[in-house]
């Protein structure tokens, strides 16, 4: 877009993130002398519906816990459970020295894709986000490079939302009404698919296409 010299340019995209919360992160990040290493882990103990993780490269890591807004009361007991969980991988003291923060996250299919001022809403501001296990990088990526292509190609926002990521988002929903039905039967189910799969990334791609 072509602008004169001091002349402001008009916001056509909301990058603000969720305004609202429906899954939420907790979490440390710590020094440590420990080598590159990356782990994510799921139960019900610790990351109850979602997932933990634990992150380490130059000197740097992150541990946190995933989780449903309806299980905040249980946010400390999650974290120390995967801190738990991790404790091979870890030494606790430096993770004890680290900050504590918190995050969250918000799907929601909209049918409206504009704020009040005509902005284009693309990551979790447009409630882009996996409603499974909360992986929401992709969407916002990718909303955002349709924003753009809308800008530059004139191509309708909500046509291409529609056409690429709205039948992604319904059917991470399934995959989220699944994965409760199934209770507590869910994570072996998923442990034994993944085990006995030859190519556990097609499982994944079949999850997330």
């Amino acid at each position: 877009m072509n602008s004169r010299p001091g002349e402001e340019m008009p916001v056509k995209v909301n990058a603000t993130g969720p305004r609202n919360a429906n899954l939420l992160a907790r979490g440390i990040k710590f020094d440590t002398g420990i080598e590159k290493s990356y782990h994510m882990a799921f139960g019900d103990d610790i990351a109850r519906g979602f997932y933990s993780y634990l992150l380490i490269k130059d000197g740097r890591g992150t541990i946190a816990t995933v989780f449903g807004r309806k299980n905040l009361h249980h946010s400390e007991e999650f974290l120390q459970n995967t801190i738990n969980y991790f404790s091979d991988y870890i030494d606790k003291r430096e993770v004890a020295s680290g900050k504590k923060f918190g995050g969250y996250g918000h799907f929601e299919i909209k049918k409206n894709l504009y704020d009040d001022n005509g902005s284009m809403l693309i990551g979790e501001a447009g409630g882009f986000q996996d409603d499974l296990w909360g992986f929401g990088m992709r969407y916002a990526i990718q909303s955002a490079n349709f924003a753009a292509r809308s800008i530059i190609d004139k191509e309708p926002y909500e046509t291409l939302i529609k056409r690429n990521l709205v039948k992604k988002m319904e059917h991470s929903k399934r995959n989220r009404f699944i994965f409760e039905t199934l209770g507590s039967l869910a994570y072996p189910a998923a442990y034994h698919l993944l085990a006995a799969s030859k190519n556990p990334l097609k499982l994944f791609y079949m999850v997330y296409r």
